[in-house]
C-alpha cells in the first residue's frame, strides 16, 4: 500500500498509469521508489506504462514550433511532441519520478 494520501486516491481511482522516469543509472532511488509505486498499483490491478525518458533518447529541449498557443486550439505540433502527448492521454494518470540533486551534490 502507498504511504501518501494523495497515491493511496490515485491508486484507487487510476486504471492506467504512466510513469515518467529519468535517470542516468538504473539502480538509485528514482528507480527503487517508481519500482514501489508500481509494485502498490500492480497490487490493486492497476496498469503502469513506464516511460524511461533516458532510455528512450527523449529530447527535453522545447523548440520554438512546439511552444503552445493558447489563442490557437488546432496548432500543429512535431512528432514527437504529439507522440508524447498521445502516450498521456491514453492514460488515466501520469505519474513523474525525476532524480534529484542532494543537499551534499550527490544524486539520488
Amino acid at each position: 500500500m502507498v504511504q501518501h494520501r494523495y497515491r493511496t486516491v490515485l491508486v484507487f481511482l487510476a486504471k492506467k498509469v504512466l510513469l515518467v522516469v529519468a535517470h542516468p543509472r538504473s539502480d538509485p532511488l528514482t528507480f527503487a521508489s517508481a519500482s514501489a509505486f508500481a509494485g502498490a498499483c500492480n497490487a490493486k490491478g492497476h496498469q503502469i506504462e513506464w516511460a524511461d525518458l533516458i532510455a528512450e533518447g527523449f529530447d527535453p529541449v522545447l523548440r520554438q514550433s512546439d511552444e503552445p498557443d493558447w489563442s490557437d486550439p488546432r496548432k500543429e505540433y512535431s512528432a514527437s511532441v504529439q507522440r508524447e502527448m498521445a502516450r498521456i492521454e491514453l492514460n488515466n494518470a501520469t505519474v513523474i519520478r525525476l532524480r534529484r540533486q542532494s543537499s551534499c551534490g550527490m544524486s539520488v
